[in-house]
């Protein structure tokens, strides 16, 4: 985990660490990805993959009796910066890159 300068916490060099992994023992076990193309779609399901895991953890602890009914998720966005700022966007996509995928600038 990475803690920038103004409290925010960031796990991409963990989740680009498991993406990794997890496309070397798709290669492994698949062998090698033909093309840019079908390398940035195993990472898109990869990604879905960990976006539906951790969306199941979230439900788990929001249901969790010791909050009592209250939802730690409800106040997490209440909590969370309201939106990715450039300098968090241009390393996602030095992630996206470092994993092989170009793309636009985006906005």
């Amino acid at each position: 985990m990475t803690v920038r300068d103004e409290g925010e916490l960031s796990f991409v060099p963990q989740i680009v660490a498991a993406i990794e992994a997890a496309l070397r023992e798709y290669e492994q076990r698949r062998g090698r990805l033909a093309t840019p193309l079908d390398r940035a779609l195993v990472i898109s399901y990869l990604l879905g993959a960990l976006r539906d895991d951790a969306a199941a953890l979230w439900d788990e602890l929001d249901g969790a009796a010791i909050f009592g009914g209250f939802s730690p998720g409800d106040l997490y966005q209440e909590m969370r910066p309201a939106d990715v700022d450039a300098s968090r966007r241009a390393a996602m996509r030095e992630a996206l890159r470092r994993l092989g995928v170009e793309g636009d600038e985006g906005p």
